[in-house]
This record gives structure tokens, C-alpha cells and sequence, in this order.
């Protein structure tokens, strides 16, 4: 399974930011790290690792439902192709 992310270049550079903050070696390893958590079900929904991703893209603590709905059907698709 493959799955493709774009990201705004503005966007790609708060995530290079927040890398830097993370253990992680990689923009790609964070996203993908934080797609398995989710598909895991071990993140409550308000320690919901996409929530967390998209917060630390915005600088920001935590995500956006709106954010939510835009993405878990895409990703869920994604899971299950």
C-alpha cells in the first residue's frame, strides 16, 4: 500500500521545524509514524496522532475537527485499498 501526502511548501517547513523537536529523522517518517498510530487505535481522540501532527504543523497543541473530517475518510480508504 502506498499512500502520497502534498503539503504546502509553508507547510512542509513547520513540519521540518517540529522535526527537529521530534527523535524522528525524517518529515515522511513523522507522517507515516503518526498514520500507523492512528490506524492502531491506541490515540484517544483528543491524543490523536493526526490531530497532533496537523497542531505541530500549525505550531499550535492540537488539531481541528474540520481537519478530522477532510482526512480520516481519505486515510481509512487508504488502509483498506
Amino acid at each position: 500500500m502506498s499512500t502520497v501526502i502534498t503539503l504546502h511548501p509553508d507547510v512542509l517547513q513547520k513540519a521540518e521545524q517540529a522535526l527537529a523537536l521530534t527523535p524522528l529523522d525524517s518529515v515522511e517518517k513523522l507522517i507515516a509514524f503518526s498514520i500507523e498510530e492512528k490506524r492502531s487505535g491506541e490515540a484517544s481522540a483528543q491524543e490523536d496522532a493526526i490531530y497532533r501532527v496537523r497542531g505541530m504543523l500549525k505550531g499550535k497543541q492540537g488539531g481541528t475537527a474540520l481537519f478530522m473530517r477532510d482526512k480520516q475518510d481519505e486515510i481509512e480508504q487508504e488502509y483498506r485499498s
